[in-house]
């Protein structure tokens, strides 16, 4: 039904007021609303003639307000919905924050989609946000619509860069050193190496090879360790005092046993690979005849004890000695804006910092050094004790008791970090990785954590991502692992955020792009 109006216009007005008010709030489910439809629908609800039209009311019956807000909407709601699509299933703070920071802009829509679905519904994107996942050609050359591919953060080793150029689009990273994400990256590192030193990570165990079966060893921090040994041939007494009902090898079961004095214990946990129920049930057995035991569990893996834990819980000071980062040389390998960074959070603890850049020139001995500086001009030499280009990193490795890779990932750095690399470091030294796993050989990490030639490794970046958590480079107790978290604190992704959305903006209204760095 109609409504009766007495002064069409004034109501006119008035319903336009609230419709404005609607409208700006269900814009971001709306493609386009043009001014026809608009002031058809107000005459429609309000019964007012046909003939009323918005060019022949506004002069008289609208105020300056009115006419301002139906213009805007109007030029809101003819302009097209800019989409973002953010990639990848992992760092949902990157999705979550940039969402945030654009929600009071309804002509801009922002999602996140699974992994799998990408390559079906990237044409319907004009900007994709990557997180962690490969764009790779096949699925640039679906995105009929996109102008923009962007990293939230630094690396775009995972996006096919020549395939974008190529299909005319453009690629951006965020600059580390404006957002915040350079400092968190050094800070981390930082969190990282005086853990190693600090929290002193220790497995004491001792291998008994071959008789007798169970070795009682009182250690000076008095932890007892008990290891039966790896290998029961077949018919020894070995066999026969471990209760096994045959005699077949057990080449492949390792039971190590930790507990701490006096010898009283809730629980002793066995861990053996594989889980044999007559080794167990032997074991048990054995193990409650010498020692006072109220349960004993086995399960496949590695024990891995906190010594400053041991020491809380047993009412112990003074225990254990850790190691200082005073008087430590660190080497900076990659001095970009987290090694910068690295180096101005170092500097105060007393460390000699050296550092390798590849488009740094080699110098001769003498120029390199003057009074524990660099004599060159530049806002961060003083940062650095001693620098060098890649043909130094082996001769640095050498003087290190701390190496971190700061190193941008590609071809050429793509394992650097190998068994030559590793062997010339000083034994016992520790070898961080702050930035892309794939710069570290594997196998020859392994290889020198066996050996006990490298003394620790901490890494926040791994040679898979997500990190296995049955990764057998865990059953070392020097080796410390974080979740690639750290760029992600909350100032840094919220700059990031910032960065990104602005983008997203400029770009949607044509503006030059701002704030990121361009590389094709």
């Amino acid at each position: 039904m109609s409504m009766c109006l007495c002064h069409p216009a004034k109501e006119f007005s008035m319903v336009l007021d609230v419709i404005i008010t609607i409208n700006q709030s269900v814009m971001m489910f709306c493609n386009r609303l043009n001014k026809t439809t608009l002031i058809s629908a107000v005459k429609r609800t309000c019964g007012l003639p046909c003939a009323l039209t918005l060019s022949n009311l506004s002069p008289l019956h609208f105020s300056t307000d009115t006419l301002s807000k139906v213009e805007q909407m109007v030029g809101n709601s003819d302009m097209h919905i800019t989409r973002v699509l953010f990639c990848g299933p992992y760092f949902p703070a990157s999705h979550q924050y940039t969402k945030e920071y654009l929600q009071k802009y309804p002509f801009i829509q922002v999602d996140d989609v699974p992994l799998a679905f990408v390559p079906d519904v990237i044409s319907n994107y004009n900007i994709c946000i990557v997180k962690n996942m490969r764009l790779t050609s096949n699925i640039i050359s679906r995105a009929t619509q996109m102008k923009l591919i962007m990293q939230f953060g630094v690396g775009l080793e995972g996006v096919d860069i020549d395939a974008a150029t190529k299909y005319g689009i453009k690629v951006a990273r965020i600059p580390g050193d404006v957002t915040g994400n350079a400092a968190s990256c050094a800070e981390m590192t930082i969190y990282l190496i005086s853990t190693k030193l600090r929290l002193c990570l220790k497995v004491r165990l001792s291998y008994v090879d071959p008789l007798p079966l169970l070795s009682f060893i009182l250690g000076q921090n008095a932890f007892w360790a008990v290891m039966i040994p790896n290998h029961f041939d077949s018919g020894t007494s070995c066999s026969e005092k471990a209760g096994l009902s045959d005699s077949k090898p057990v080449s492949d079961t390792v039971v190590r046993l930790l507990f701490s004095c006096p010898i009283s214990y809730d629980s002793v946990i066995l861990h053996a690979s594989p889980c044999q129920a007559t080794f167990q049930g032997a074991l048990s057995s054995l193990l409650r005849g010498h020692v006072s035991v109220k349960s004993v569990h086995i399960s496949t893996g590695f024990i891995t004890t906190n010594e400053m834990q041991i020491s809380i819980k047993q009412k112990r000071l003074g225990v254990p000695v850790g190691e200082t980062l005073l008087g430590k040389t660190v080497f900076i390998m990659g001095f970009g804006n987290i090694g910068i960074d690295l180096a101005k959070r170092l500097r105060p603890f007393g460390v000699k910092i050296i550092a390798t850049k590849r488009s740094w020139a080699l110098h001769s001995e003498g120029s390199l050094q003057s009074d524990g500086f660099l004599i060159e001009n530049g806002t961060n030499d003083n940062l650095v004790d001693e620098k060098g280009s890649h043909e130094d990193i082996y001769k640095f490795a050498g003087e290190s008791d701390i190496v971190v890779c700061c190193l941008s990932m590609n071809k050429e750095t793509a394992g650097i970090v190998n068994k030559s690399f590793i062997s010339s470091m000083k034994k016992g030294a520790l070898l961080v990785n702050i930035a892309r796993g794939g710069l570290l050989d594997y196998d020859a990490v392994v290889h020198h954590l066996e050996s006990g030639h490298l003394g620790g490794l901490g890494i926040d970046v791994a040679w898979t991502e997500p990190f296995d958590p049955d990764d057998p480079i865990l059953k070392f107790n020097n080796v410390i692992i974080s979740p690639h978290v750290a760029g992600v604190t909350e100032h840094s992704y919220r700059s990031m955020a910032k960065v990104v959305g602005d983008v997203v903006l400029q770009l949607h209204s044509g503006t030059p792009l701002a704030g990121i760095e361009i590389v094709n």
